[in-house]
C-alpha cells in the first residue's frame, strides 16, 4: 500500500491592507515543490506526510518562513502574511524577456529606477531624466536645451565599436524605436522617440547593463537592455475604482549665462533668453477587483523652452488591462498613443540660428537677420502607437507557458520653411520648403516556456527554451523646393524650382532560440548556463547564424552560520556572457546600385560595396559582484566589470584597381576593450513612527581602450578631426597636436604659435559618475526630496569660444593682441604675453579643450499632503488625496568648464562626434507648482 499525500493550502496577504498578493512564491526548497498564489492570494500544494519548512516570497516584501505538519489525507491550511521590506529596491532581479527571479538567486547586476517613486516629486520632460544617475554606471542625458532633444545613454563603455553604442529599450514587453531623427538638419540637433514618452504612466525601469545579464537578448544586447514597465492597477476582494488629477503649473529660464570673459557679444546672447511657460494636466484612473486589474490616463503637455522657437506640446493616452479568468491563466494588454509636435530651433554648426549670429562674431546678426531667424520654422509631428499583449498559462503545476507579442508604429513629418522675403544663407531671398517623412514599424514576438522541478533532495532546477523575433520596417521620403512667390503660399508644390527629392526603404528582420538552465542547491548555490542560436538579414550572404553562450552564478552567504545574523543578506556572484552587434543594412550585401542622374541622363551607379562574409562584431563580458544588506536598512551593491569586443566592422578603402571607385568594403578587423566599477549604496539612517530618510548613493568607473582597427587603418576622426577612434587611445578620445609655444623670428616678435605632433589630451566620455538622492518623510505628511548628479574626468572641446577667437569675437585674444602691440618683443613680458596669445590660436582646437567636471543639483521639491486636515475640516470628502508640491530642475551647476553647459554636444546624441559644444543650447533650469487631487 501507497502512504496517502496530505494537502498544504492557504492564502497570502499584505500585511498593510490585508489585500491578497497574486503571484506570491510558495516553496519548500528541501524537495523542490512549490506554487504560486492565484488572482485571489490562495495557494495550494500537495506532499507526502512530514513536516516541512515553507517559503514565501514576492517582490517588494520580506520572505518568511514557517514549519508544517502534514498528515496523511488531511488538508493543513497555513496563511501567511507579507510585510514590505524596508529595502525594496533589488528584492526582485529582472532577467529579461519578461521573466524575474528572487533576488537570492541574482547572477548579475541589474539596475532598477522606482520611477512610479521619482515621478512623484515633479513633472519631468523625458524618461532620461529619470534614469541618469539613479542607477550606478548609467548615464542618460540630452544632447542640447532642445526640448524633445536627442538622448545618449552611456552603459559600460557603450559594448563594441560598432552600432551606435545605445542600449535595446523595450516597454511592457514591446521593443521600441529609440533611433535619433535628425530630418532636415537644424545645425545637428535631432529628436528623441523617447521623447514620445510619458513619465508619469511609467511604474518603474530596469537596466541589465552588459552582455553577462543580456546575453538571452542576443544581437540585441551588447549595448545593454532598458526595460521599461507601466503602472497598473491593484487586484482587490471587492471591486475599487481611483481617480486622480494632477496638474503642474511652472516655468523655464536660462541656467548658466555666457561669460563676456568668452564673448564679446555675451549679453547679446543672454538677451535671447526668456522665461518659457510649462503646463501638464493628467488624468489617471486605476482599479481592480479579484481577477482583474487596469489603469488608464490621458496627459497633455505644453513646454516652451528658455527660447524662441523652441517649443513642445504632448498628449499622451495610455491603458493597461491585467486579468486572471482562470487560476492557470492570465493575459495583460498594454497601449499608449503619442501625438508629439516639436518646434526645434536653428543652432549649433548653423549661421541661421540665434546663438550662431550673437556669438561667432564682434557684432551680431552679421549672418542672419534676427527678423529672418524669427520666421524660419521647423516643425516635427509624431503620431505613434505602441501596445503589447501577453498571456502566461500554467497548464500544469510548475510549468508556465508565456507568449508576448509587441507593436510599435510612428509616423513623423518634419515641415521646414525658410519663407520669401528674407535672406537667408545659399537661398536668397527666394524661400525654401523642407519636407522630411519617416514611417518606422517595430513587430516583437517573444515566447518562452519554463518548468521547474526537484532533482534530488535540496536541489531544485528550472528549464527554460524560447524563441524571439523582431522585424523592424523604416520608410522615409524628402522633397525640397525653393522659389516662392510670397508668405501666404506655403504648400511645398508652389515653389518653382524642384531642388531635392527622394525616398529610403529599409527592414531587418531577426530571430533568436534560446535555452537555460538553472540549478538551485540549498537555496544558497544558484548556478545558470545559457545558449542561443540567431539569425538575421543582416548577416552576410555566407553566414546562416551566430550562437551567444552565458555562465553565471552565485552564493548566498548569509544562509551560513558564519555571517553575522546583522547581515541580513550577504551573496557574490560571477557571471559571464556574450552578445553581439549586427552588420549595417547592407553591409553583408556583395554590391549595391543607386539611382543616378547626369547632363547625358539617368542611371545607375555603385553605392555600396558588402562583405558575404561579414559576422556580427562580438562582444564578450565578465562581471563579478557583491550584495549586501545590513539589519533591513542599508543595502550594498558592488559589481566590476571587463569587456572585450573581436570582430567590430570597419570600413576598409578599396584600391581603385578594383573599379569600385571610392568605395569602402566592411570587414570584421576592430576590437575595443573596456572595464569599470559600479557601486550602489543605499541607506535608512532614520527610520520612526514620525519620520524616515533615505539616501541612494551611485558610482560608476570606466575606462575603455581601441585595440585595432584592421591592417589598412591607423585611425578613424569625426567631424572636425577631433575625436578619434585610434589604437591605444580610449574611445573618441580628443587627439589633436598641442600648442607648446610661441614662435619668434631673430627680432624677438612674434611669427606664430609652435605646434607638436598630434597626441591624446582628453576623452569627452567621464571616467567617474554618479549621483546622490535623498528622500525625506517627516510627520507622515511632508516630503522632501533632493538629487545631484555628478561626472568627472572628462575634456570639453569649446568650439563657440574658439570659432570667436578667429573673428574678433574672443575677449581674451584681443586684449592680448593689444597688449602685445604695446610690449617690446624679446623682453620677458612680451615672450609671456605671446606664449598665452599662441594658445588661443582658433586653428588649433586644443587651445580651447577645457576640464569639464561638473556637479549639478537636479532636483529639489517639497510636497505636503493635506488629506489629513482637509477630512478633518469638512468631515466626509470624496477626495482620499490632496496633495501640493513645489519643485526646481537643473538648480544649480558647478563645473570647471567656461561655457554654461558641460553636457551638451553640437552633432546630436550619435556617431563618432562627442562632448563639442559648438553654438549648441544650454539645458535649461524649470520651477514648477503642482497639485494632486485623488477620489
Amino acid at each position: 500500500m501507497f502512504a496517502q499525500d496530505g494537502t498544504i493550502t492557504g492564502t497570502v496577504t499584505d500585511g498593510e491592507t490585508d489585500e491578497p498578493l497574486p503571484g506570491a512564491t510558495v516553496q519548500i526548497p528541501s524537495i523542490g515543490v512549490g506554487a504560486a498564489t492565484d488572482a485571489n492570494g490562495e495557494y495550494t500544494v500537495s506532499v507526502e506526510p512530514g513536516t516541512y519548512t515553507l517559503s514565501v516570497t514576492f517582490v517588494g516584501y520580506s520572505p518568511i518562513e514557517r514549519d508544517v505538519e502534514v498528515t496523511a489525507g488531511e488538508t493543513v491550511t497555513a496563511d501567511f502574511t507579507l510585510e514590505v521590506s524596508a529595502e525594496q529596491l533589488g528584492q526582485v532581479t529582472v532577467t529579461g524577456l519578461g521573466l524575474s527571479q528572487d533576488r537570492s538567486r541574482s547572477q548579475v547586476s541589474v539596475g532598477r529606477v522606482n520611477a512610479d517613486d521619482i515621478a512623484e516629486n515633479a513633472s519631468f520632460d523625458n524618461v532620461s531624466q529619470l534614469i541618469s544617475g539613479n542607477v550606478a554606471g548609467v548615464s542618460a542625458s540630452a544632447s542640447s536645451g532642445n526640448i524633445g532633444s536627442g538622448i545618449r545613454f552611456n552603459i559600460r563603455g557603450g559594448g563594441g565599436l560598432g552600432g551606435d553604442g545605445q542600449p535595446a529599450i523595450y516597454i511592457d514587453g514591446t521593443r521600441v524605436d529609440n533611433q535619433e531623427v535628425v530630418g532636415f538638419g537644424a545645425g545637428g540637433q535631432g529628436t528623441s522617440p523617447l521623447a514620445d514618452l510619458n513619465p508619469s504612466d511609467i511604474a518603474n525601469i530596469d537596466i541589465i547593463r552588459g552582455p553577462a545579464g543580456a546575453a538571452i537578448y542576443g544581437t540585441d544586447g551588447s549595448n545593454g537592455v532598458v526595460l521599461i514597465t507601466t503602472k497598473t492597477g491593484s487586484f482587490s476582494n471587492e471591486p475599487t475604482v481611483n481617480v486622480e488629477y494632477r496638474g503642474t503649473a511652472g516655468w523655464s529660464e536660462q541656467n548658466r549665462e555666457y561669460s563676456d570673459r568668452n564673448h564679446v557679444t555675451a549679453d547679446d546672447a543672454n538677451a535671447l533668453f526668456e522665461t518659457g511657460a510649462l503646463q501638464d494636466h493628467q488624468v489617471a484612473v486605476s482599479g481592480g477587483a479579484e481577477f482583474a486589474r487596469f489603469y488608464a490616463s490621458i496627459n497633455h503637455r505644453i513646454n516652451e523652452g528658455a527660447i524662441a522657437n523652441n517649443e513642445g506640446e504632448r498628449t499622451n493616452m495610455r491603458a493597461n488591462f491585467e486579468a486572471f479568468p482562470s487560476d492557470d491563466f492570465s493575459i495583460r494588454a498594454s497601449t499608449g498613443y503619442t501625438l508629439n509636435a516639436l518646434q526645434r530651433p536653428d543652432n549649433d554648426n548653423n549661421v541661421q540660428g540665434w546663438l550662431g549670429n550673437t556669438l561667432l562674431l564682434p557684432v551680431s546678426y552679421n549672418f542672419t537677420d534676427s527678423l529672418a531667424i524669427a520666421n524660419l520654422n521647423d516643425v516635427q509631428k509624431v503620431n505613434r502607437f505602441n501596445g503589447s499583449l501577453r498571456a502566461t498559462w500554467s497548464p500544469i503545476e510548475n510549468l508556465s507557458l508565456q507568449a508576448t507579442g509587441g507593436f510599435d508604429s510612428s509616423a513623423r513629418r518634419q515641415d521646414r520653411t525658410r519663407p520669401p522675403g528674407f535672406v537667408y544663407s545659399g537661398i536668397g531671398t527666394d524661400g525654401e520648403r523642407n519636407i522630411f517623412i519617416r514611417q518606422n514599424d517595430n513587430y516583437n514576438f517573444d515566447a518562452q516556456a519554463t518548468y521547474s522541478y526537484g532533482i534530488v533532495p535540496d536541489l531544485q532546477a528550472t528549464t527554460l527554451v524560447g524563441g524571439q523575433y523582431t522585424d523592424v520596417t523604416r520608410r522615409t521620403s524628402f522633397s525640397t523646393t525653393r522659389g516662392f512667390g510670397n508668405q501666404l503660399i506655403t504648400d511645398i508644390g508652389a515653389g518653382d524650382e524642384l531642388f531635392d527629392i527622394g525616398e529610403g526603404l529599409t527592414n531587418v528582420r531577426s530571430s533568436g532560440l534560446f535555452v537555460q538552465q538553472e540549478l538551485v542547491y540549498d537555496d544558497t548555490y544558484t548556478l545558470t548556463g545559457m545558449l542561443r542560436r540567431d539569425v538575421s538579414t543582416a548577416l552576410g550572404a555566407n553566414v546562416s547564424d551566430v550562437f551567444y553562450p552565458s555562465v553565471t552564478g552565485s552564493v548566498t552567504l548569509s544562509n551560513f552560520d558564519f555571517v553575522p545574523s546583522t547581515l541580513s543578506y550577504l551573496a557574490v556572484r560571477a557571471a559571464y556572457g556574450e552578445t553581439g552587434q549586427l552588420p549595417g543594412v547592407l553591409d553583408g550585401e556583395p554590391l549595391r546600385f543607386a539611382a543616378t542622374v547626369a547632363d547625358f541622363g539617368a542611371g545607375a551607379s555603385i553605392s555600396t560595396v558588402g562583405n558575404p562574409d561579414i559576422v556580427p562584431e562580438r562582444v564578450r563580458e565578465m562581471e563579478l559582484g557583491i550584495d549586501a544588506d545590513f539589519q533591513d536598512r542599508y543595502s550594498f551593491q558592488g559589481t566590476y566589470w571587463y569587456n572585450w569586443a573581436n570582430d567590430s566592422i570597419i570600413d576598409a578603402p578599396l584600391a581603385s584597381s578594383t573599379g569600385f571607385g571610392f568605395q569602402a568594403l566592411p570587414s570584421n578587423v576592430g576590437s575595443i576593450e573596456s572595464q569599470g566599477v559600479e557601486l550602489t549604496l543605499g541607506l535608512t539612517p532614520i527610520l520612526s513612527e514620525t519620520a524616515r530618510v533615505d539616501l541612494n548613493v551611485t558610482y560608476g568607473y570606466q575606462w575603455t581602450e581601441v585595440q585595432d582597427l584592421g591592417p589598412n587603418r591607423e585611425e578613424i576622426f569625426g567631424g572636425f578631426n577631433a575625436n578619434v577612434l585610434k589604437p591605444g587611445l580610449p574611445r573618441q578620445a580628443f587627439f589633436l597636436p598641442p600648442i607648446v609655444g610661441a614662435r619668434f623670428n631673430d627680432d624677438g616678435e612674434y611669427l606664430g604659435p609652435e605646434v607638436g605632433e598630434r597626441q591624446e589630451l582628453g576623452q569627452p566620455i567621464p571616467k567617474h559618475s554618479g549621483g546622490v538622492r535623498l528622500n525625506a518623510t517627516l510627520f507622515q505628511n511632508l516630503s522632501l526630496s533632493a538629487f545631484a548628479e555628478y561626472a568627472t574626468g572628462h575634456q570639453v572641446l569649446n568650439s563657440t569660444a574658439g570659432f570667436g577667437a578667429g573673428t574678433g569675437g574672443y575677449p581674451i585674444r584681443n586684449e592680448l593682441a593689444a597688449q602685445l602691440d604695446q610690449l617690446t618683443p624679446g623682453s620677458a613680458e612680451y615672450i609671456d604675453v605671446a606664449e598665452r596669445y599662441a594658445r588661443t590660436n582658433t586653428n588649433f582646437d586644443a587651445n580651447f579643450l577645457e576640464d569639464a567636471d561638473w556637479l549639478k543639483l537636479r532636483e529639489v521639491s517639497i510636497r505636503y499632503n493635506f488629506t489629513e486636515l482637509l477630512q478633518n475640516a469638512t468631515g466626509t470628502t470624496p477626495i482620499n488625496n490632496f496633495t501640493v508640491g513645489l519643485a526646481g530642475r537643473n538648480l544649480f551647476t558647478f563645473t570647471k568648464y567656461s561655457g554654461p553647459d558641460p553636457e551638451v554636444n553640437f552633432d546630436g546624441s550619435r556617431g563618432l562626434i562627442r562632448g563639442q559644444d559648438f553654438l549648441t543650447l544650454p539645458q535649461s533650469r524649470q520651477f514648477q507648482v503642482s497639485v494632486t487631487l485623488g477620489f
